[in-house]
């Protein structure tokens, strides 16, 4: 699966960075009373990097925790339960 993931990573970057080649023009760009002029490839690839940027440390945050041992799965069902008790399950037809 991780083969999967790097290998769409590796597309994704692709078609962005094409994209962004192929739109280098100006345009304008106006935000409540704040006015600009950018590339449509800088305003492509602004909002890319700061996701790439905010998931590579949620990704990095999330591994050291399981590293460090905060990150832990319940020892048994008792734990997901409130109260600590596992409902009995349901009563079967007695076949």
């Amino acid at each position: 699966m991780n083969r999967f993931r790097y290998i769409g990573a590796v597309l994704l970057t692709a078609l962005v960075l094409v994209f962004a080649l192929q739109n280098l023009n100006a345009v304008p760009i106006d935000l409540l009373f704040w006015r600009a002029s950018a590339s449509v490839a800088l305003i492509a690839l602004a909002p890319f990097l700061v996701g790439l940027v905010v998931a590579s440390a949620a990704s990095f945050l999330r591994a050291r925790k399981a590293r460090t041992g905060e990150l832990k799965a319940p020892k048994d069902m008792s734990e997901l339960e409130p109260g600590g008790v596992t409902p009995e399950p349901p009563a079967g037809r007695g076949d």
